[in-house]
């Protein structure tokens, strides 16, 4: 991606709102929920919580330094681990939980998340419904996963999801289906905007789409599994041949790749193909970080402390 693009994408992410006008507070979403300060309204059962007087946006770069150092931790590993008969699918398993790692940071980035609510959070939530004398029930009533959207600083939404990774990457591709229109309408050039929509949209393409063309969001979490629980794909001891060509591939991609702008290569097998749609994930975060949280007036110390990792694992172009 070329600073342009990047500028631009920036523009329409929360990053600019990262800032530290206070104490930092130290709290994920579960906290903030807890902390009760914030009104609450009811539409079609589901809650939107508005007036917030913690910064929701303090929460989301707390779980973005996070979230974003797991990512960046587990692709140092991978590239420092030297190939042992029998161990090379844990690198793809490892690159697997690095791209959804680095897929919850990048939602963050655009005001939403999707979270583990706590009965704690639940259970404080509900007080505040009962200090409002609200009798209307809503989908808030018990700990769950849920999708939390702030759009803006004045509202926060909920709706209620069922499987973790599946419904993670499947927010994901709703994101990045929702971005071009947002690029169309927001200032740049029109190469820039073009170039911009067109890599959103291979990204989208990898993520919502398996190698043989089956629509399935969540495909690489599937995958996955299926490297890990059912030993397929020829990687697993006894095939020795294909893991020590696998394992080559993809610390070779690895040292190329993320420190490049280059788009996804071409693909001879489905083993490549989740290599390639990991890596597209994965460099689209570390970029848009990269390039941004200096651009950030006073930007959070988990975020700067983010980007001085970032820098010392040598994992974006200098």
């Amino acid at each position: 991606m070329t600073a342009d693009e990047l500028f631009l994408l920036s523009s329409l992410s929360r990053l600019s709102a990262f800032t530290v006008t206070e104490k930092e507070k130290q709290f994920g979403i579960n906290g903030w929920l807890a902390n009760k300060n914030y009104k609450i309204r009811i539409e079609d059962g589901e809650p939107i919580l508005s007036e917030t007087q913690d910064d929701l946006d303090i929460v989301f770069a707390n779980e973005i330094a996070r979230l974003g150092s797991a990512s960046i931790e587990t692709i140092s590993l991978i590239r420092n681990h030297k190939y042992i008969s029998g161990a090379a699918p844990w690198g793809l398993i490892k690159l697997y939980y690095a791209s959804f790692f680095a897929a919850n940071s990048t939602l963050r980035l655009f005001g939403q998340s999707c979270t583990y609510l706590s009965s704690g959070a639940i259970l404080e939530y509900q007080k505040m419904r009962n200090i409002y004398g609200i009798v209307e029930e809503d989908i808030l009533r018990s700990k769950s996963l849920y999708h939390v959207s702030s759009p803006s600083k004045s509202e926060v939404s909920f709706a209620r999801l069922k499987e973790s990774h599946q419904d993670t990457w499947k927010t994901y591709v709703n994101l990045l289906k929702e971005l071009p229109l947002k690029v169309n309408q927001s200032n740049g050039s029109n190469q820039t905007k073009a170039s911009l929509i067109a890599h959103l949209d291979s990204i989208q393409r990898h993520v919502e789409n398996r190698r043989d063309g089956q629509r399935n969001a969540g495909w690489m979490s599937t995958f996955r599994n299926d490297v890990n629980y059912k030993q397929e794909y020829g990687i697993w001891h006894p095939s020795k041949k294909n893991a020590k060509s696998f394992h080559s591939h993809l610390i070779g991609r690895l040292n190329t790749f993320l420190k490049s702008s280059s788009s996804a290569s071409a693909v001879n097998t489905d083993l490549d193909y989740m290599v390639e749609s990991a890596l597209l994930v994965i460099q689209l975060f570390f970029n848009v970080l990269n390039f941004n949280v200096d651009r950030v007036k006073e930007p959070t110390a988990n975020l700067s402390r983010l980007k001085r990792q970032l820098n010392e694992a040598k994992l974006i172009q200098s």
